[in-house]
C-alpha cells in the first residue's frame, strides 16, 4: 500500500497505471445504487435526478477504477456523492494500491506500507485523533436531513429538523452571549481548561443538553452525518478532563468552534498502522530539529524513514528583504517590482489589510487577484496555471491541504514569516512536551509552513525568490533560507 496526502493523488496514480487505486467505501461507485436509482428514477427530486445523469454520462464515456471522486461534486453537490456509494461494502483489492491516508484503516491483511509526506501524514492524524464540532458543521448534518430552505431531503423529518436547529442556534447564541459578558470575549481563542470554572461549567452543561435534545428528537432514526455529530459532542465531553488533549473555543467572523487536539499521535499511529508488516515514511523535510519533533510526536523514532535529502537545486538564492518600517511598505515596493507572480502572507487578516490599504494603488497599476476576495484558492491559482499575467495574493492557511503541485512561476514573494501562533494553548502545549525553548519551537514550526507552502510551486521555474520580514524576525528568516536553500 502506497498512502497519499489526497484523493487527488490516488486517483491520478490510478490512471497512471502505476497502481490499483482505492478511496474505501465513500468513494466506491455501487453498481447497485445506480441500478436502485434508474429503478425508481421517476420518484426522484430533480436534484438526484441531475446527479444521476451525470453518474450515467460518466459511465457511458468509461470509468477504469470506478472512483467517485473522478467526478467534480461540487458541480453536482457533494451532498449526492451518498446515493451511490458502496456504503460499508467496499473491500481494499490485492497488489500494489495506491491510498489515501484516510482509507488505511481498511487494511486488515499483512501487508507493506509507504507513508508519503511525514509532515502531511501527522496533521491528518491530528484531524483524525481530535474532535471538533461548530454551528456549521451541526447545522450542516441537519440539513443534510432536510433543508428548510430548498424543501431538499427526507420532508417527513421537517418538523424535527426544524426544532433541531433553533435548538443548536439558541445553544451556540448561548455561549456567545456567555464568554461575552462573563469573559469579555468576542474574538479568539479561548482555552477551556483555563477559562471561570463557572463559564466552562455552563458550556460543558449546554453541551450535554444539545445531545440530550437532539437524541430525543432522532431517536431509532439517525443518519449517519448527524451521528458523526453525537459522537462528536460526547468524545469532546470525555477530552474535556483527559491531560493528553488540549481543548478551546474559537471565535472568529461568525465562526464558534469547540475543538480538541492530542498533544501526542503515539496510539493513532499504532491503531492505524499495527496490522502492516513494515512501514516506511518518506520525507522531504530538510530541518533536523523538524524530523525530530515529528518521529517523537509520532512515536517514530526508530522507524524506517526514507529522506527525499534533494533540497531546491534552483539558480537563485533567496533574496531577504529586512523591513526596517514598515513591512507592508516593503511588500509594496516588491509588488511594484513584479510584473506576475505569487505573494504569500502569513495569514488571512495581513492579506486583506494589505489588500484594501493598497486597492487604489492595485487598481490603476497592477491586476491583483486575491484568494479568499476574488474567490477560492482552487478557483484562482487553478486558473493561475493557464494565464499568470496577475498577481495572486493567498494566505499560507488558505494553502492547508491544497493538492497542486508544480505551478510554474517566475516570482514568489513570502510577505512575512508563518504565524507560529505562540499565544495558542495548542502551541504552547506542543512546546512544552517537545521543545527546550519556545524559540526552538517556532523556527521549526515556520519552517514547516514555508516548505509545506513551497511545495505548491515549481521552484525551478523561478526567477526570483524574495522574503520580506520585520528586523525582529530576520533570524528566522535566515535559517529558513540556510534549511531549504542549496547555497
Amino acid at each position: 500500500v502506497v498512502a497519499f496526502p489526497s484523493r487527488e493523488q490516488v486517483v491520478a496514480i490510478g490512471e497512471q497505471g502505476h497502481a490499483t487505486p482505492y478511496l474505501g467505501a465513500y468513494e466506491t461507485l455501487s453498481q447497485r445504487a445506480v441500478q436502485d436509482l434508474i429503478g425508481r428514477a421517476q420518484a426522484l427530486e430533480k436534484k438526484e435526478l441531475t446527479a444521476l445523469l451525470k453518474v450515467l454520462v460518466w459511465l457511458s464515456i468509461g470509468t477504469k477504477h470506478g472512483l467517485l471522486a473522478e467526478l467534480n461534486w461540487s458541480i453536482i453537490g457533494t451532498e449526492m456523492k451518498r446515493l451511490f456509494n458502496a456504503g460499508f461494502s467496499a473491500y481494499p483489492p490485492s497488489g500494489v494500491v495506491a491510498s489515501d491516508y484516510r482509507s488505511l484503516a481498511d487494511f486488515k491483511g499483512h501487508r507493506n506500507a509507504w507513508i508519503a509526506d511525514i509532515d502531511s501524514f501527522s496533521a491528518f492524524l491530528e484531524q483524525k485523533s481530535g474532535q471538533q464540532f461548530s454551528w456549521h458543521s451541526t447545522v450542516s448534518a441537519l440539513k443534510s436531513i432536510y433543508n428548510p430552505e430548498t424543501g431538499f431531503g427526507d420532508s417527513s423529518q421537517k418538523e424535527k429538523v426544524i426544532e433541531a436547529l433553533c435548538a443548536v442556534d439558541v445553544f451556540f447564541a448561548s455561549v456567545l452571549l456567555l464568554l461575552k459578558k462573563h469573559l469579555l470575549v468576542t474574538d479568539g481563542v479561548v482555552s477551556i481548561r483555563d477559562m471561570d470554572p463557572y463559564v466552562r461549567q455552563k458550556c460543558l452543561h449546554g453541551i450535554r443538553n444539545l445531545v440530550t435534545k437532539l437524541a430525543n428528537l432522532f431517536i431509532g432514526n439517525v443518519e449517519q452525518s448527524l451521528l458523526r455529530v453525537f459522537r462528536g459532542l460526547e468524545a469532546y465531553l470525555g477530552l474535556v478532563e483527559n491531560i493528553d488533549y488540549v481543548c478551546w473555543l474559537e471565535l472568529a467572523d461568525g465562526r464558534c468552534a469547540f475543538v480538541a487536539r492530542p498533544t501526542s499521535l503515539k496510539e493513532t499511529v499504532r491503531s492505524l498502522l499495527g496490522a502492516f508488516n513494515q512501514v516506511v515514511f518518506t520525507t522531504d523535510m530538510q530541518s533536523p530539529a523538524v524530523l525530530k519533533f515529528m518521529q517523537a510526536r509520532l512515536g517514530l523514532e526508530t522507524a524506517h524513514i526514507l529522506a527525499l535529502t534533494d533540497r531546491v537545486e534552483s539558480d537563485i538564492l533567496p533574496k531577504l528583504v529586512v523591513s526596517d518600517d514598515s513591512l507592508t511598505k516593503s511588500v509594496l515596493a516588491v509588488l511594484n517590482s513584479m510584473e506576475s507572480g505569487a505573494i504569500l502572507f502569513p495569514n488571512i487578516t495581513s492579506l486583506k489589510n494589505f489588500y484594501d490599504e493598497n486597492y487604489e494603488h492595485f487598481v490603476s497599476t497592477k491586476e491583483i487577484v486575491a484568494v479568499g476576495i476574488h474567490g477560492g484558492v482552487n478557483k484562482i491559482l487553478r486558473n493561475f496555471v493557464y494565464g499568470q499575467k496577475s498577481i495572486v495574493l493567498v494566505a499560507l492557511p488558505s494553502l492547508q491541504g491544497y493538492i497542486a503541485e508544480g505551478l510554474r512561476l517566475e516570482t514568489l514573494v513570502l510577505a512575512g514569516l508563518p504565524d507560529s501562533k505562540m499565544d495558542h494553548p495548542y502551541s504552547q502545549s506542543l512546546s512544552r512536551s517537545y521543545f527546550s525553548t519556545e524559540f526552538e519551537f517556532k523556527r521549526a514550526m515556520q519552517v514547516i509552513g514555508v516548505q509545506q507552502a513551497l511545495r505548491i510551486f515549481s521552484l525551478r521555474t523561478l526567477k526570483s525568490l524574495t522574503i520580506v520580514a520585520e528586523k525582529l524576525e530576520s533570524e528566522f528568516a535566515e535559517h529558513i533560507i540556510s534549511t531549504l536553500f542549496v547555497n
